[in-house]
This record gives C-alpha cells, structure tokens and sequence, in this order.
C-alpha cells in the first residue's frame, strides 16, 4: 500500500501544489478521495478546460478543506470546497468530494467523488436537498 506521506505529495501534484486540509494524521482513504477529485481536474485541464475552488458560499479559495466523512452538498457548517470545471463551450461543472445524492428510492447514497452540471449544484443549495442521483455526470464510490 501506500504510504501516506507519498499520497499527499501525489495529491499536491493533482491540485497544482494547492494546499489542502488533509495532513500525514489523515486517513489514507480520504486522501485518496481528494487524489481522485484531483484526477477528475486534471483530466478537464487536459481537455481544455479551467479550474477554479470555491467553497458553499461562493468565494474562490486558495486553501482546499475537504470532507472526510459523507455530508450534504449545501452543508455550511464548514467552507468546504468544490471545484468549478469549465469545459469550452460547455454550462459550468461542480466537482465535490464526499456528498450524497438522493436515489430514485429516496435513499441517499455517498458518492466520493461527484461531477455534475453546476445549475444543478446552486439548485439543491438553495433548496437544501441532496442533488437527484440521476443529474451527477460522473458519481465515484471506492
């Protein structure tokens, strides 16, 4: 496996060397999820796209704050941070470590990484309900 400090350096690297909250006390799972969430960025860039880090209230961040366990995409109770993906000629993105969807049941279901279209994102913060499970662009679950 690997080691912790070797993922965090790896994870640095996904995000352009931004600073993020998980240290060498993390777990390496939620590492590995902010690694992935760093792939899925990468991969946009590759395509032409921009990147910018915003947290629940809207304001660009430099310092990344990532969830460690499930939680809600509107959550405030901390700044956690998504990214915006914008893709050319594309609506806008939101990438997100750790949130639930709703499913078709109503059951909800994490989802380590989530990528879907950012009006859909602003929609279930101002309503404060978990995103459709239907509306993600890509849902990732280890």
């Amino acid at each position: 496996m690997t080691d912790i400090d070797d993922l965090l350096t790896e994870l640095s690297a996904s995000l352009g060397g931004r600073s993020t909250s998980y240290n060498s006390a993390s777990a390496a799972w939620d590492i590995y999820e902010g690694y992935v969430f760093g792939l899925v960025l990468r991969a946009g860039v590759a395509a032409g796209g921009s990147v910018w880090f915003e947290n629940v209230h809207g304001n660009q961040v430099r310092r990344l704050l990532f969830r460690t366990s499930p939680g809600m995409l509107y959550s405030s109770a901390h700044a956690y941070t998504h990214a915006i993906l914008q893709l050319p000629g594309c609506d806008p993105l939101e990438v997100h470590v750790g949130v639930r969807v709703q499913g078709r049941s109503g059951v909800l279901h994490e989802c380590d990484v989530l990528v879907l279209p950012a009006d859909e994102a602003a929609l279930a913060r101002a309503r404060q309900v978990a995103p459709a499970g239907t509306r993600p662009l890509l849902a990732v679950e280890g």
